[in-house]
C-alpha cells in the first residue's frame, strides 16, 4: 500500500500549478512548499523523492526521475 503526495516548490503560479495537475491527470495531492521547506529537507535538485515509512521518518532520499518500478522496489529496502 501507498500514498503519493507532492510538494512543488518553485512554481509560477498556484493557477500554473492547477492547470498543470488538470492536464497531466494527476490524481494524488499536489501542495504548495516553501523555500523554508526546501531548506529544511535539503533538496537541492529536482525532482527529489523522499520515501516516508508510518511514523513518519525519511527512509529513503532520491534525487532524479524514478519510474513507478523503481519506487516501489524501494520500499523493500
Amino acid at each position: 500500500d501507498l500514498d503519493v503526495i507532492s510538494i512543488v516548490l518553485h512554481y509560477e503560479s498556484r493557477d500554473a500549478v492547477e492547470r498543470h495537475v488538470q492536464q497531466e491527470g494527476i490524481d494524488y495531492p499536489v501542495y504548495l512548499g516553501t523555500d523554508a521547506l526546501a531548506h529544511e529537507y535539503k533538496v537541492n535538485a529536482f525532482p527529489t523523492t523522499y520515501i516516508v515509512d508510518d511514523q513518519l521518518r525519511v527512509r529513503h532520499g532520491l534525487v532524479g526521475y524514478k519510474t513507478s518500478l523503481g519506487l516501489r522496489a524501494r520500499l523493500l529496502w
